[in-house]
Order: C-alpha cells, then structure tokens, then sequence
C-alpha cells in the first residue's frame, strides 16, 4: 500500500509539474551582415516630424527652421587587413518609394538636407568619405522645407527619402 501512494504522488508531481499554464511565441528577425558598422535600430526607420508650418512663414523667410535627425552607426570595427579592408564610409540620400521632391514640387516645396557642418546635399550624389572608428559613429543631418520658387499652397505632405551606407 505504501509503494501505491509513493507512485501515486510521484505521477502527481510529474502531472502537475509539466501541465502547461500558458504557452506563447518569440519571433525572430535579423540578418548577419559582412559590414564595417551596422545602422542602430533605432535609427533604421525615421520619422522627422515637421510639425505645421505657417504659409508666410515660407513665404517671407523662404526656408522653415531646421528639423535635426541622426543616423547611429554601431559595432564599427576596422577591418584586420589594413591594405584591403573598409576604411570609410560613404552616405548617399536618395528619393525613396514615394520621392522626396516630386510630391512636394506641386506645393511650391522642397526637401534640403544639410550635414552638420552646412553642407547641402544632394540627392543621389555621394556625401565625402568618413572615416571609420572603432565603435559608434553618429552622423548629424538637418532638414528644411523650402520654397522652391512656385506659388506655396497649404495642406498636407509626406515623402520619403533613402539613405544608403557604403562601405570603401
């Protein structure tokens, strides 16, 4: 009788203790990259909130204020083979899926982006190499609407631009 209880108990134990309580799911994403940095996460996807822009303001001023973003560069290592390896990058601003000019052409608007030091840039031409460090790298860019000579109409806007990390 006192082995029946010892079992018993123990396929208890054992029932009570694999009966499953809760059950979900982890999703993983990511990629491994062969790169010299990687762009943060959280600075993959960007929004730059303009906010509203007063008409005149363009119209006087032609230029709104400076809108700062910044891309993160992490795990930036140099590449062991000084003679072949990454030893700058290069950032080039491109229109994305929905342009960055096009649809605000039609407003009497445009997109200017500055690098840090006032730069302009332009869209699709290669910025200056930076040099890489070991470690992060944070590149600091501003954004303007400016007035692009048409007649400036009010309403909503969206665009997006592309910006593309290379390697040299």
């Amino acid at each position: 009788m006192c082995k029946v209880i010892q079992t018993l108990l123990f396929m208890a134990l054992f029932y009570f203790n694999t009966a499953v309580w809760a059950q979900g799911t982890v999703k993983l994403k990511g990629a491994i990259l062969e790169s010299a940095c990687a762009i943060s996460p959280d600075n993959v996807f960007q929004t730059v909130e303009l906010g509203t822009i007063p008409l005149k303001t363009l119209e006087r001023n032609g230029i709104s204020q400076a809108y700062p973003f910044k891309i993160k560069l992490i795990n930036c290592v140099l590449s062991d083979d000084s003679s072949d390896g990454n030893k700058s990058i290069e950032v080039t601003f491109s229109p994305g899926s929905h342009g960055y000019v096009e649809p605000l052409q039609d407003r009497g608007v445009a997109l200017m982006v500055q690098d840090e030091k006032g730069h302009q840039i332009t869209p699709g031409v290669p910025l200056p190499d930076i040099p890489i460090d070991s470690g992060e790298i944070l590149l600091k860019y501003n954004i303007f609407l400016v007035a692009n000579g048409k007649q400036v109409t009010s309403g909503n806007y969206y665009t997006t631009m592309n910006i593309v990390v290379s390697y040299r």
